[in-house]
């Protein structure tokens, strides 16, 4: 199955990738009542899955009219619970971003990548400590997790300090698919509606068949428990980067610099409005796949 998901002009603005939640899981361990009504059970693991929903806008260019739409992340955390601290490791298991609509100066159509579900669930997709507190286990109790930073596709002493590259070329890329390629593959939509991106000024020139993408992103989460098993909250973005590191032309051509100059150039800058999640405790060893589905 592929999922859409969309660029800032030709840029995966977010594969990304966030972070998870604290959860109580089900499975066997002391009761405890928590904050708020009804009983819930505390164990020493947690398996939840995360969907973040950010509202974002970007301003018009030369070659994209302006907009405001959602971006939807999904992430995969396993957590541990000990009194009201909660530690744990999260993976991003999923993302979608809006199209674009382009001007007729460049063709007048919809640019959006698409990457492929099976990506999320590669070996290298990389796994960022979490850690924050909870007030208990039960409806009503509150959470609080620290910012977390991840990046995909780029290697980052400190992905929540670090200054992100203002070139491409500045970024030290990864291979999270194993696929010989740096950072993580897009596939452009090409059906009814939408282009490749194109790789110069020229809109008869030549397209872009699949991007290499490097992304990051720090989100904090803040909620309340809506029951044993749920929780819901506010998400705050403090960064949301991305650079276009490489490119294949039409017939699998690699791009020149002077292409991946153009493509990660021109892409737009998206201002995170506001965001929210939704938390779900999913089964022990459940896929991202899973996690998507009990959060479409």
């Amino acid at each position: 199955m592929l999922r859409k998901s969309t660029f800032n002009w030709a840029a995966l603005t977010m594969v990304t990738l966030a972070t998870g939640c604290g959860s109580a899981g089900n499975d066997t361990g002391a009761e405890s009542t928590g904050s708020g009504s009804g009983s819930c059970l505390a164990t020493a693991k947690g398996h939840v899955g995360n969907k973040i929903t950010a509202l974002v806008s970007w301003p018009e260019s030369i070659g994209v009219e302006a907009g405001q739409a959602e971006v939807v992340i999904w992430t995969k955390a396993e957590l541990a619970f000990d009194g009201n601290d909660v530690a744990g490791t999260v993976q991003p298991c999923g993302s979608v971003v809006p199209p674009l609509q382009t001007k007729k100066l460049i063709g007048g159509m919809k640019i959006q990548p698409i990457i492929a579900d099976a990506v999320w669930d590669a070996p290298g997709i990389p796994h960022s400590t979490v850690a924050g507190t909870i007030s208990g286990f039960g409806p009503g109790a509150t959470l609080s997790m620290k910012p977390v930073g991840t990046g995909v596709g780029a290697e980052l002493a400190d992905p929540i300090n670090d200054a992100w590259p203002s070139d491409w070329r500045g970024v030290t890329t990864n291979d999270p698919e194993a696929d010989g390629n740096p950072g993580v593959s897009a596939t452009p939509n090409t059906s009814a509606g939408f282009a490749a991106p194109p790789l110069d000024i020229n809109p008869a020139g030549p397209r872009a068949e699949l991007l290499f993408l490097a992304t990051r992103t720090v989100i904090e989460l803040e909620g309340v428990r809506d029951s044993c098993t749920t929780a819901s909250g506010k998400a705050i973005v403090h960064a949301f980067d991305n650079h276009v590191v490489g490119c294949k032309a039409t017939g699998a051509v690699a791009c020149t610099d002077a292409q991946v100059d153009f493509v990660d150039g021109n892409r737009v800058i998206y201002k995170v409005e506001s965001a929210t999640y939704q938390m779900k405790q999913v089964a022990e060893g459940a896929s991202c796949a899973d996690v998507r589905a009990a959060l479409p």
